[in-house]
């Protein structure tokens, strides 16, 4: 049984892309004039022929505007583009204008999944956008600045989201940790040590004293999972050595963490809250999907066939 596990796990990581994550990171600006609104979205896309229409459609059904109040879709985009030698498009930003009747207090902005993560820039500071969620709300008044209690608990929220459900790969990588062993204190041991290794790195790369660029690190992130599921095959127990694989993964997948947490956007009036939440949303994840795999095949940990 387990080692019909330990294959899955092998597999789903091998055949799946090189890189271990897939963002379509865009950032943007907000600009406020009266009671009218516009979002300055910048991206390096290329579009054919028809394509400016298809992005356009897609902004249109993604993005949602509401002052508090009244609820609206985009009523204006303009794009910035630029014309390449092959006749297709470089759209460079996409500007999107909303007036509402009334003052102007704050400003929520809701997109879908399909639109995927977007940071927006106000005032000095840095709005992560969380799709489908109503809290994505910017203050034009300093009475109602973002907290540094908002801002801790949008960032746990897009720690967890990050493990659960985006992250299949480092699902992946706690499962292997689970299923050498089901028993509470050797489960402990490994996690332990991975989440200080990722703790410690995505601190340093986050503050920008460490980094390593992620087209190294997210094909060494597939590479972790396969080399602990093989381990998992072939040794029954715990061993030292294992230990510091564990750290050594750690280590690489903090810098994966860090890289997302990088196109999420850091408030930098509310650096160590935001840095602070997004690893323990991580590690909320995390805890999750022991606790799933716990739920789902917990029970077969002290049957004499598991390892078998």
């Amino acid at each position: 049984m387990a080692i019909m596990w330990y294959w899955i796990s092998f597999f789903i990581s091998a055949s799946g892309p090189v890189f271990a994550h897939d963002f379509n990171f865009t950032y943007g600006e907000v600009a406020k004039e009266s009671n009218c609104v516009t979002v300055s979205i910048f991206m390096e896309a290329i579009v054919k022929e028809g394509g400016l229409r298809d992005m356009e459609q897609l902004l249109l059904r993604s993005v949602q505007f509401s002052d508090g109040g009244s609820v609206k879709a985009v009523e204006k985009i303009r794009f910035e583009t630029e014309t390449i030698l092959d006749g297709s498009l470089i759209v460079q930003a996409a500007h999107l204008s909303q007036c509402f009747a009334g003052k102007m207090d704050e400003l929520t902005i809701v997109t879908t999944e399909e639109f995927g993560p977007l940071v927006l820039h106000w005032d000095g500071q840095e709005y992560p956008i969380v799709p489908g969620s109503w809290d994505n709300t910017i203050a034009f008044g300093p009475a109602t600045a973002l907290t540094s209690l908002k801002v801790f608990r949008r960032y746990i929220f897009l720690g967890f989201e990050h493990i659960l459900p985006k992250g299949l790969d480092h699902i992946l990588f706690v499962l292997t940790l689970f299923l050498l062993n089901l028993e509470i204190v050797t489960l402990l041991k490994q996690v332990t040590v991975f989440t200080v290794a990722h703790s410690f790195t995505l601190a340093l790369a986050s503050l920008g004293i460490f980094q390593i660029p992620s087209a190294i690190v997210e094909p060494l992130i597939a590479l972790s999972i396969v080399m602990m599921a093989g381990e998992n095959i072939f040794f029954y127990r715990l061993r030292s050595s294992r230990i510091f694989l564990i750290f050594m993964f750690g280590l690489l997948h903090g810098m994966g963490f860090a890289r997302v947490l990088g196109d999420l956007g850091l408030n930098t009036r509310h650096f160590m809250t935001s840095l602070a939440g997004f690893n323990i949303g991580v590690e909320l994840g995390q805890l999750a999907v022991l606790a799933l795999a716990f739920l789902v095949i917990g029970w077969i940990g002290d049957r004499p066939w598991y390892r078998r």
